[in-house]
């Protein structure tokens, strides 16, 4: 279930940044706050006269007592208000843009794939026409073609080469980003218990001394070198730091533990040997008990494909939220909303990627760890994200377990739809569906797009609620409908098929890479 979502369904970095001051009126909100919504309202300013359906709605910017009414707080309140904003911003910054850029490149990059595959086709096409009109049948070639030809063969090696390193070259990336995230949550911790850095060990000289203007750039030397100090310790060795510094434990159980200790140290392997396999790597990961097969040796070259990507992301996640989340509702226990709202309105983008993996990882955290909510409404828009994520994923009976102890009588009516969604009780799904519609806490789009409906869109029941409530004939879709936000997009710019067809090519070896070009060589014959 969308219940966290923004009104134009698209969600971008720029919601997130830290001078933003704007109310984001989205499903989530509403549910949380048993305000109506209606799809054709945009947020507005933190400033401004908010319209009669937007009454009751929290604002997302800190706010402090006293605020003049023209939104301007009294002179002596503006340091302590800025600083609460800057607060809030970098954690919610942190953890947004660790998240967006992860999930960004884990889901465009078979898309790059597939260019690249359709790009190399076309130059692989082109060198072989040329082949027939500038190679005579006894194979000699006409060398007045032959900067033309070297033109085309370097674009067909170049496509080639971009898609071998466009797998790897993310798989970096994504482990570049976590480790900018574990290096921003170790500024924060030694930011906010400044007393970390009297451990510091770090001796300076006395024209070293002389060089600052300050003594606050003496701390700022002693932080900066704090966090140079921990990264440069294993990714196993800065968790034990954070560990300690927080006193709690940020290690997940397995297989996400090893699968994060295998993926971090064949991102060392990328970076130093170019994907073969080390000693080191195997003593480490048998260290941690991971097994390999018998051919994985010294000096073979492991793949990462599409599959490996889609669980490096989904292990990061786990790991990045939860050292996130942790470091965020310990230190800022004011912004619990926000973190609980951060969780959710990122579960329900990956339900909305048909990503339930991913999803299921990230809410069984939020239902596991999580001791403290925000609200009550946010525990359960996370819980029924999670029976979702369950039932989409061909998981009925976990589904079913997910929410068996709740009482669909005793739950806000946007819940109660939701249980019956769920439960596939269309008949009751119909009255509280109805119910929602008149009380305006939900719109009809809504009903039509949320993912949590589905299966009720089937149903003759639903058939009826848009007949009966909005004289429109419903017709349930042959298919998913459209599948993520970028098809949407193409549906709302009126495209119903993309022009050209991507053929993914395989992912090939090592060995079997080595060999790409036609049939016939047309390197330069000299």
């Amino acid at each position: 279930m969308q219940l966290v979502q923004t009104l134009g369904r698209e969600m971008s970095h720029s919601d997130y940044t830290s001078t933003s001051k704007t109310a984001h009126l989205n499903a989530g909100d509403a549910l949380a706050t048993g305000s109506p919504i209606s799809t054709s309202q945009s947020a507005t300013d933190n400033h401004s006269t908010q319209p009669a359906r937007m009454e009751g709605m929290r604002h997302l910017s800190p706010k402090e007592p006293g605020t003049a009414p023209s939104g301007h707080p009294p002179v002596s309140q503006t340091c302590r208000i800025k600083h609460m904003e800057d607060k809030q911003s970098r954690f919610e910054s942190i953890v947004n843009l660790f998240t967006t850029r992860l999930h960004a490149a884990h889901k465009t990059t078979p898309m790059l794939y597939g260019i690249s595959g359709v790009l190399h086709n076309f130059c692989k096409h082109n060198l072989e026409e040329f082949k027939k009109q500038h190679v005579n049948k006894n194979k000699e070639f006409d060398r007045s073609a032959l900067a033309k030809h070297n033109d085309i063969r370097i674009a067909y090696d170049d496509t080639g080469t971009a898609m071998q390193a466009l797998y790897p070259s993310t798989f970096v990336a994504m482990v570049s980003q976590y480790d900018f995230l574990v290096s921003q949550c170790i500024r924060e911790i030694c930011t906010l218990k400044p007393e970390i850095l009297n451990n510091s060990e770090k001796q300076l000289k006395y024209s070293e001394i002389l060089s600052f203007e300050d003594f606050d750039e003496v701390k700022q030397w002693c932080l900066e070198e704090t966090i140079e100090q921990v990264m440069r310790k294993n990714h196993e060795g800065q968790i034990e730091w954070i560990e300690k510094q927080l006193s709690c434990k940020l290690r997940p159980e397995d297989p996400v533990w090893k699968s994060f200790i295998e993926s971090t140290q064949r991102r060392h392997l990328y970076v130093h040997t170019g994907g073969a396999v080390s000693d080191s790597y195997l003593k480490i990961c048998r260290g941690h008990g991971i097994d390999f097969p018998p051919e994985v040796t010294q000096g073979v070259f492991l793949a990462i494909d599409q599959h490996y990507l889609t669980n490096t992301f989904t292990t990061l996640l786990i790991m990045g939220t939860l050292l996130s989340q942790v470091l965020w509702r310990k230190f800022a226990p004011d912004e619990l909303e926000l973190a609980d709202k951060q969780i959710n309105l990122f579960s329900y983008r990956l339900i909305d990627y048909n990503d339930y993996d991913s999803a299921i990882w990230l809410l069984k955290f939020a239902k596991n760890d999580i001791k403290k909510y925000s609200t009550e409404n946010y525990r359960l828009s996370m819980l029924f994200n999670l029976a979702q994520a369950y039932k989409w994923k061909g998981e009925n009976e976990l589904c079913y377990k997910t929410i068996e102890n709740l009482d669909p009588t005793a739950l806000p009516s946007r819940f109660s739809l939701a249980y019956y969604s769920l439960t596939d009780d269309y008949a009751n799904a119909k009255k509280a569906a109805t119910a929602v519609i008149k009380a305006e806490e939900l719109a009809k789009e809504d009903l039509c797009e949320w993912p949590i409906f589905k299966d009720f869109r089937q149903q003759n029941e639903f058939t009826e609620l848009m007949q009966e409530l909005f004289d429109e004939e419903w017709t349930p879709p042959t298919q998913d409908g459209l599948r993520t936000p970028f098809e949407r997009m193409l549906s709302k710019w009126g495209v119903s098929k993309v022009g050209i067809e991507i053929a993914m090519p395989e992912i090939k070896s090592e060995k079997q890479s080595e060999n790409t070009s036609p049939d016939t060589d047309l390197s330069d014959p000299s």
